[in-house]
């Protein structure tokens, strides 16, 4: 068995095995071909050739669906309509230039599921809003979200639409505009964001009422032992406290650019995150589990998580 030592550049063009629209192009420097398993790193720009396919592979991709692609070594020309486009062969060792151009192999891109949101304040109390919503009164209140960037790549959101859900029922909404730049791998909390409220329809008053509940549960404070039934009056002598959030999901679509490319995602939140809001109690630590280290308190929760 022989060895190719090296190759040299090599140049591949990706495409979508959907629609056969090339979603980019990735490169490799010094790439060796030696007997068994040869690892390679590629990396490149996303340069679409057709704009409405790259919005759906990533949007898949974003919620944990596999994005079919080929990878098919060929020379590439990026910026090939302008005065100094950019050539690169598919090798640039004319010894295999030949006979490895146009070497296709199909491959799947993966990664789990990706939540958006960590966790949001509401600058409005979950009670006074369920109570006003229950009797049919208009409401409208902001909240901070903080928002959680996967990828290594520096990403801007510019436009959000948020259906935020308790079980089956959304029950209020965000459509606005945003400016938000998140840098790679990083959690940053937005600004103040408004949201309208749906008023609650027959069949979801019950709802309310449980996620009023909900937001009304007492837990031990301090030293009090954890499986200490609280009551009312365990509130008063100073040893439970309401727990200090709810537990939410979210869906609805995303205007985000990466460098020059615009995308428009759709997305939905696997994993519910924990609202605090004002008056639930002091503790909001549960706002802070990344920060401190600890699991998402509402990651077993499933009330609000969409199935899609």
């Amino acid at each position: 068995v022989s060895s190719v030592t090296p190759l040299g550049l090599i140049s591949i063009e990706v495409l979508l095995e959907s629609t056969g629209t090339r979603l980019g192009f990735i490169q490799a420097e010094n790439f060796s071909m030696k007997p068994g398993a040869n690892p390679i790193h590629l990396s490149g720009p996303i340069i679409p050739e057709n704009l409405d396919d790259v919005n759906q592979a990533m949007a898949d991709y974003f919620v944990g669906k596999p994005v079919n692609v080929i990878a098919r070594m060929n020379d590439i020309v990026i910026d090939e309509n302008t005065a100094s486009p950019s050539y690169f062969p598919a090798t640039d060792n004319p010894l295999f230039e030949e006979g490895m151009k146009l070497l296709a192999v199909p491959s799947s891109l993966t990664q789990p599921h990706m939540n958006f949101a960590m966790w949001a304040l509401s600058h409005g109390h979950i009670l006074e809003i369920i109570k006003d919503l229950t009797l049919g009164r208009e409401v409208k209140t902001t909240c901070d979200i903080a928002f959680h960037n996967p990828l290594s790549a520096t990403i801007t959101a510019s436009y959000l639409q948020m259906h935020v859900i308790y079980d089956s029922f959304a029950f209020s909404h965000i459509d606005t505009a945003i400016n938000t730049v998140l840098t790679g791998h990083s959690v940053v909390p937005g600004e103040a964001i408004e949201l309208d409220y749906y008023h609650s329809k027959e069949g979801e008053v019950a709802l309310m009422e449980e996620l009023a509940g909900d937001a009304s549960t007492l837990v031990p404070k301090g030293d009090t032992p954890e499986d200490h039934e609280c009551t009312k009056l365990d509130k008063v002598d100073g040893k439970c406290e309401m727990k200090g959030y709810v537990c939410l999901g979210c869906d609805g679509n995303m205007t985000v650019n990466v460098g020059d490319l615009t995308l428009e995602l759709s997305y939905w939140q696997a994993e519910n995150f924990p609202v605090c809001t004002p008056g639930l109690g002091t503790d909001q630590s549960a706002c802070q589990w990344r920060e401190l280290g600890i699991p998402n308190p509402c990651m077993n929760n499933t009330k609000g998580r969409q199935y899609t």
